[in-house]
């Protein structure tokens, strides 16, 4: 309930914040397009590479959130001899401190596309992540503290193109429905996070079970490939801005 209660703090600080802090905008009403018509975000072409590559950051981010610490009891229950347990931080601990490096590494991200180009760091980013979550899974045999630092660097680099590509998102998007493109960027990125999870299981399941090493390989590459197919096809391993 503790944990909870303090999670709960941040959003109401937020909302503080916004109320207070923001000055008030302008009213765009009179340029604002009808509600929800979505047609002025499918003629802009420029805008759907940012929310097709926030789709694929999500789908990698939420299934490695949701099965990071199953993976971990798996790897500790292979090394643990008896009653001896090699780990000294719990898997829980580990996915936890894990997750702390997704934000500042978000938001170092967009200040590096800011100044290296938001279209290079991206596909950097998603390329080093993809690649990253492939070996992750196959890595239940090496030391705890190896597969703990792998998961700790694994977060930041899956985190790293989240506000890159949201910001170059918004940047693109028709100034009359931004709404309607931030609603359309979520939508496929959060139903993507919610598919990732299931698909996970699914091959997990299907390659051997959760007490095969070489299951839990086949179901991280799930996460990974679309991270490293995705600059390609999105053409960021093309763009510079």
């Amino acid at each position: 309930r503790a944990a909870f209660a303090a999670a709960s703090i941040g959003p109401v600080i937020a909302a503080a914040m916004v109320t207070l802090g923001m000055p008030p905008s302008e009213s765009h009403a009179a340029h604002a397009a009808p509600l929800l018509d979505f047609r002025p975000v499918l003629r802009a072409r420029q805008v759907w590479s940012y929310i097709l590559g926030y789709a694929v950051h999500c789908w990698e981010l939420f299934g490695s959130r949701s099965w990071l610490v199953a993976f971990c009891f798996f790897a500790q229950g292979a090394q643990s001899q008896g009653s001896v347990n090699p780990w000294l931080w719990s898997p829980v601990a580990i996915a936890a401190i894990a997750n702390l490096f997704g934000p500042p590494a978000s938001i170092m991200g967009n200040e590096l596309a800011l100044r290296y180009g938001r279209g290079r760091l991206i596909a950097v980013a998603m390329l080093a992540s993809g690649v990253l979550t492939g070996v992750l899974g196959f890595s239940s045999a090496l030391p705890a503290y190896a597969i703990a630092g792998l998961a700790m660097l694994h977060m930041a680099l899956v985190m790293g193109d989240s506000s890159a590509l949201t910001a170059g998102m918004v940047m693109h998007s028709p100034s009359e429905a931004r709404g309607a493109t931030m609603a359309i960027h979520s939508m496929l990125g959060f139903g993507a996070g919610f598919i990732s999870p299931l698909v996970f299981g699914a091959v997990l399941d299907l390659a051997g079970g959760n007490t095969n090493a070489s299951a839990w390989g086949a179901a991280f590459l799930t996460l990974g490939a679309g991270a490293v197919i995705a600059p390609w096809l999105l053409g960021f391993t093309r763009r510079a801005g």
